[in-house]
C-alpha cells in the first residue's frame, strides 16, 4: 500500500512533464536545424546556410562543419503567420547585425523566398531557402 502512495505521484508528474514537451514541440515547429543555401547576389542558391533555431527565441548560424559562428549569443527569430523573421550578427564583421525573413511552409518544412539585409526594412537582391531536418 505505500509503495503505491509513491508510484501515483511519480506517474502525475511523469504525465504533466510529458505534456508540456509535447506543447512545446508543436508550438514551435521552427525549432530545431535548418540546412539550405544562399545567394548574395539573387541568382540560384548554392552556399550552404544553416540555423539552430531554438525554442527561447534564439537561433544560431550553423556553418558546414556544424560549428556555431557569428555572436556567441546567437540571433533573434520570430514566426507570424508564416512569415519567419530574424537578426544576428554579422560573422564577417559583428559590429554589423543582418536582417533575415522568409515565408515558412509548414507542409514540406521549409522557409523559402528568403532575402536578408543591413536594415529590417532594407532588404538586398540575396535569396536564400532551408528545409527542416
Amino acid at each position: 500500500m505505500r509503495t503505491f502512495k509513491f508510484i501515483k505521484p511519480a506517474l502525475l508528474i511523469l504525465l504533466v512533464v510529458s505534456l508540456i514537451n509535447c506543447e512545446k514541440s508543436q508550438l514551435s515547429p521552427m525549432v530545431g536545424k535548418w540546412v539550405g543555401k544562399f545567394d548574395p547576389k539573387n541568382g540560384k542558391p548554392t552556399t550552404y546556410y544553416s540555423f539552430n533555431i531554438k525554442s527561447t527565441g534564439k537561433f544560431e548560424l550553423i556553418d558546414i562543419k556544424g560549428k556555431v559562428i557569428g555572436s556567441a549569443d546567437g540571433g533573434v527569430w520570430t514566426l507570424t503567420g508564416t512569415k519567419f523573421s530574424g537578426s544576428y550578427q554579422n560573422p564577417q564583421d559583428n559590429k554589423k547585425k543582418l536582417f533575415v525573413t522568409a515565408t515558412f511552409n509548414s507542409a514540406i518544412k521549409k522557409l523559402m523566398n528568403g532575402t536578408f539585409g543591413s536594415s529590417n526594412n532594407s532588404f538586398g537582391p540575396a535569396t536564400w531557402y532551408m528545409y527542416k531536418k
